[in-house]
């Protein structure tokens, strides 16, 4: 007993693009790039190294042993914040570097000054990021007792903040300069048509006598 399957291929009509259902389904969904995984997945990797960094000390009794010798509690903060500051780095330098050599494997992909001064900038901001987020998490460690308790006000700090930098903000950008991503898409779509109907008609035109 056999089952025959069916494959039609169909294409997606461009007016479908930048109509009412297709733009709030798209709103629904997060577009994962570069700078989503930065403010995800390693804010997520700072805010775990960073939740007990003073309290998980505390509780074991470990913290009264560096503090009794000649170290002040700003060095003990400072140092904890290079150290796992350098690991944070290190981890963004090397899926960064991963991510330039596979772009820069393509030929069609050609990058100029000013793009990789924004890769900078970018690499840099990711940075500081990484580092405000682990500081904050250090603070939450600070003010409370329990390992816990800092987890809990951590996570729900990067719960707000995460999903706050996904789906609001960028919507809110959207909304204040009045433009629509999936609206240029179409309206390029019909420039590019029409251009494509303006290069067939002269080239099928009447030719010249000989």
């Amino acid at each position: 007993m056999g089952f025959n399957v069916t494959v039609e291929r169909k294409r997606m009509s461009s007016y479908l693009i930048g109509s009412a259902s297709y733009d709030d389904l798209m709103l629904i969904l997060v577009r994962t790039d570069f700078t989503t995984v930065i403010a995800l997945v390693l804010s997520f990797l700072a805010v775990v190294l960073g939740f007990d960094a003073i309290c998980g000390e505390r509780e074991q009794g470990t913290l009264k042993l560096v503090l009794s010798n000649p170290v002040s509690r700003g060095q003990l903060v400072a140092a904890k914040l290079l150290g796992c500051g350098i690991a944070l780095w290190l981890s963004l330098a090397v899926a960064f570097t991963i991510s330039l050599l596979i772009l820069l494997t393509n030929s069609a992909i050609q990058f100029g000054a000013d793009d990789w001064l924004r890769l900078t900038l970018i690499f840099a901001l990711s940075c500081l990021l990484l580092l405000v987020v682990y500081a904050l998490s250090v603070m939450v460690s600070t003010f409370t007792r329990s390992p816990a308790t800092s987890l809990i006000l951590c996570l729900f700090g990067w719960l707000i903040g995460g999903v706050g930098y996904a789906t609001p903000c960028p919507r809110c950008v959207a909304m204040a300069s009045n433009t629509s991503p999936t609206r240029a898409i179409k309206s390029a779509g019909k420039r590019s048509t029409v251009a494509t109907g303006r290069t067939q008609r002269v080239g099928s035109g009447p030719s010249a006598p000989g």
